[in-house]
């Protein structure tokens, strides 16, 4: 499941899908309008960021790396509300992460479990359930993991 949101940048349109699993965000990709664009740079950002949201990397910290990226074609630009191919993917994340509160790997490794939000916060999440057996689920390895049954989800 993902949406898809067309954002205005400096060289034309560039549409953005960000698409989740039962578990959180998982996958980013790109494509530029008609109007033009740097195709490979935006596919490159999307890969990287997917690459990174399936490794179980936080994804504020995701945003925190491509938001505020500037561009000189967005910045000259009036109209524009980003400052760049990957400040549009980076508003696009944090977009989709206050929708609904996605559960993420902690960035420390010890199996802890952060319920991203929307905001960043890091703080623990409570309840995450097997979608198997209801019982609950750990984060291992970047993969979800429930010890009841054996259900495996990796990114």
């Amino acid at each position: 499941m993902g949406t898809t949101e067309k954002v205005a940048i400096g060289c034309g349109n560039l549409y953005v899908t960000v698409n989740s699993d039962e578990i959180s965000i998982c996958e980013v990709f790109t494509q530029t309008g008609k109007g033009g664009g740097c195709d490979s740079q935006s596919e490159a950002v999307g890969r990287l960021a997917s690459m990174a949201l399936r490794s179980g990397i936080d994804p504020a910290a995701v945003i925190r790396q491509l938001k505020g990226i500037r561009c000189l074609s967005c910045i000259r630009r009036k109209g524009v509300e980003v400052l760049s191919c990957p400040d549009a993917v980076a508003k696009a994340i944090e977009k989709a992460l206050k929708i609904k509160s996605w559960v993420f790997c902690s960035a420390n490794g010890n199996g802890e479990t952060k319920d991203s939000g929307g905001n960043g916060n890091g703080s623990i999440a409570n309840g995450t359930s097997c979608p198997e057996c209801g019982n609950s689920v750990e984060f291992a390895g970047g993969c979800v993991v429930c010890r009841s049954c054996g259900y495996s989800k990796c990114g």
